[in-house]
């Protein structure tokens, strides 16, 4: 059995849509099913980071400042 271009063509055509299929499934998933994560574990201080990843301020739970 030959392979052809056609043969070829759809073979790849069908592997890239299954591949965009995966990644709109995926997206979906992680945006809307997947259940949220629980920050408790972390203790009750955070950093928080802005764009440019350095520390901005330390926050407290009550909202206090260091």
């Amino acid at each position: 059995m030959a392979v052809t271009f056609e043969t070829a063509a759809c073979g790849i055509v069908a592997l890239a849509t299954l591949n965009l299929c995966m990644k709109a499934v995926s997206n979906l998933y992680k945006t809307f099913l997947r259940p949220a994560k629980s920050f408790k574990k972390y203790g009750k201080w955070a950093v928080v980071t802005g764009a440019t990843g350095k520390w901005y301020k330390f926050v407290h739970r009550d909202n206090t400042r260091l």
